[in-house]
């Protein structure tokens, strides 16, 4: 949360409260009220009429700068506030929420002076420093944005904002180890809070510390028994792990409470699966499938909300399982059926292809084998695939993913993951017509990913194709895609914001 903390009382003299005067501090006080809480649009409604009444009060302006601000309306805000600023008693506070407005509008170097020239006025004050890691973040150092989030925490050792956000961003960049220092560190501020303890599990689970990830989200259950995030988080760690025993209790736990959740239902399902239970299983799998239906089917697009997306890998999921059960159960029409019916909307699905090579066998129809042997296929493709993002993430071995990519591509050389993965390395390692070449092939075969996205607009700006990058990039913000810290640093222009 960004916190502008600033005394109204502090930003203008008094004047002789009368008539419109007095009217116009009663609208003021009320859009601060409503503002303080969190009825941002109210606040704007009453603060209009103390404007329309008392245009010159500086109080009036910045009140209502942050409530333009709190509602994303940030070039009417910056007016107010210009026109309250030299009236202001405490010009700090106008410089520190023009600064945060002009983060907003990607404005980074006019956001640099508003918030130089606030923290010239007042030393030593927290949130102004916040803001201005904020820039070095938005302008694409990452680097530069931690070492002064980390000076905001020596300024404020007592307030968590800075570690967590900086715990954030290390998280973001892979930095895992890095990340999890930072949010120990804001728990020792915050212990109580069980969303940290649930972030820190998050990412001591990223960093393959299992032991480390259960005791974060048992501490996170202490904290909140009633919330059941946090149970199921550490349910999933144990069916990962395969502790089926320890995931079935929580699970279960959390089947009292939201007996309808597909997250709940199907790991559920396949726990039974695995104990021999393949009738409850395609119960439970069935009730998962009637929750999800009716939601809103996530589309191939950069931008799409993650509900969307979660909603159609749950969905997925089910018809996998079912198709599998079936199978089990000897149900051998329907697990035929069930089997066609995902490799219809998924024509590669491994375990589509796997029931239908083996329905059809058992059934006495050869053409079983060519599924099993596309499958064979598939599954090989996919773990050279895996291994290279393995060796790129986690081993920073651009070469050795660069030869996992290519025999991906060998087994299939349309697979747009694995060209949009060797794109990436060839971009890494400096080649960017080859990147180009690798992308295009990728969009040609239907990549429609973040990461592709994110590639192709900066291997488009390394080889000059600037205009096309730009639009690129526009395009995924208009979108609400944010592309991260390496687009911003290339195509943002903000050389001496940070």
């Amino acid at each position: 949360m960004i916190l502008v903390v600033a005394a109204l009382a502090l930003l203008g003299a008094g004047t002789r409260i009368q008539g419109s005067a007095q009217s116009a501090t009663e609208h003021l006080q009320r859009g601060v009220d409503l503002l303080e809480s969190n009825q941002p649009q109210a606040a704007i409604a009453e603060l209009d009429q103390a404007v329309a009444l008392d245009p010159g009060n500086p109080r009036i302006r910045y009140a209502l700068g942050r409530a333009l601000y709190a509602v994303g309306r940030y070039e009417e805000g910056l007016e107010h506030l210009a026109i309250g600023l030299p009236r202001a008693a405490d010009r700090s506070a106008f410089g520190l929420i023009m600064g945060q407005s002009l983060i907003e509008l990607g404005r980074l170097r006019e956001a640099r002076t508003a918030l130089d020239g606030a923290a010239a006025l007042r030393p030593g004050y927290a949130p102004i420093h916040l803001q201005l890691a904020r820039i070095c973040y938005r302008a694409g150092n990452v680097e530069a944005a931690l070492q002064k989030y980390a000076e905001t925490a020596r300024i404020a050792p007592q307030w968590g904002v800075p570690r967590l956000q900086a715990a954030s961003i290390a998280a973001e960049a892979n930095d895992m180890a890095r990340a999890a220092e930072l949010f120990r560190a804001a728990l020792e501020i915050n212990p109580a809070q069980p969303l940290i303890w649930i972030r820190l599990g998050d990412t001591l689970e990223a960093n393959l510390d299992f032991v480390g990830a259960v005791g974060a989200y048992r501490s996170a259950i202490e904290r909140s028994p009633e919330l059941l995030q946090a149970r199921l988080e550490l349910a999933y760690l144990f069916f990962n792990r395969q502790q089926f025993e320890d995931a079935a209790t929580l699970l279960s736990e959390i089947a009292q409470r939201q007996p309808d959740d597909p997250q709940v239902l199907l790991p559920i399902a396949e726990i039974q699966m695995i104990a021999g239970k393949h009738g409850e299983a395609l119960d439970n799998i069935e009730s998962a499938l009637g929750a999800l239906d009716g939601a809103p089917t996530a589309t191939p697009q950069p931008g799409l909300s993650d509900t969307g997306r979660q909603r159609d890998v749950l969905r997925l999921r089910a018809l996998e399982l079912r198709a599998k059960t079936l199978t089990s159960l000897n149900r051998l029409g329907d697990a035929e059926a069930a089997a066609r019916a995902l490799l219809a909307a998924h024509p590669s699905n491994l375990d589509g292809l796997f029931v239908l090579g083996t329905v059809l066998l058992r059934s006495g129809n050869q053409e079983g084998r060519d599924h099993l042997t596309a499958f064979q296929r598939l599954s090989d493709l996919r773990e050279h695939r895996e291994l290279a993002y393995d060796f790129y993430v986690r081993g920073s071995d651009p070469e050795r993913a660069a030869t996992e990519f290519e025999r991906a591509l060998a087994i299939d050389s349309r697979d747009a993951a694995a060209l949009t993965g060797l794109g990436t390395v060839r971009l890494a390692q400096g080649d960017a017509d080859a990147a180009i070449e690798l992308l295009t092939q990728a969009r040609e075969t239907g990549a429609t990913s973040l990461e592709w996205l994110r590639e192709w607009v900066l291997a488009l700006h390394a080889v000059g194709r600037t205009d096309e990058a730009t639009n690129g990039w526009q395009q995924a913000r208009d979108a609400g895609v944010s592309l991260g810290p390496r687009v911003w640093a290339a195509l943002g222009r903000h050389q001496g914001a940070c």
